[in-house]
């Protein structure tokens, strides 16, 4: 794996960790795995959220064995981990094509608006 390195999106990607999109001027982190890697047979080109990234290199990747790049799944039982699975599956629910934030940032503005609407209470 190449060096992880930040650039700013010339074009509309899609985050390798969450899925969701990563607009046009954004900041965001490209890996690149090339076929002398051993993971895989080609080279490939990974694009995340910042916050995704930050998050995988936090709780995932320093956890890893070499050759074991697989983050989908990983990521998601960690989010679920950190941020409980009510938070979680109430901010899956608010994405759709046009959503342009990682899934932290949704989580944490679910996690937001359920504090706030307790207190209401």
């Amino acid at each position: 794996m190449i060096e992880p390195k930040t650039v700013k999106a010339r074009k509309t990607y899609v985050c390798h960790a969450c899925g969701c999109k990563i607009s046009t001027n954004t900041k965001h982190v490209v890996v690149k795995e090339t076929p002398w890697d051993g993971l895989n047979d080609a080279f490939i080109t990974n694009r995340y959220h910042l916050e995704c990234y930050n998050f995988l290199d936090e709780h995932i990747l320093e956890h890893m064995e070499d050759g074991d790049f697989w983050v989908s799944n990983d990521f998601w039982h960690e989010l679920t981990a950190e941020y409980g699975e009510e938070a979680v599956i109430a901010a899956e629910k608010t994405i759709n094509s046009n959503t342009d934030k990682s899934i932290i940032s949704i989580i944490k503005s679910v996690e937001l608006n359920y504090e706030t609407s307790e207190q209401d209470h």
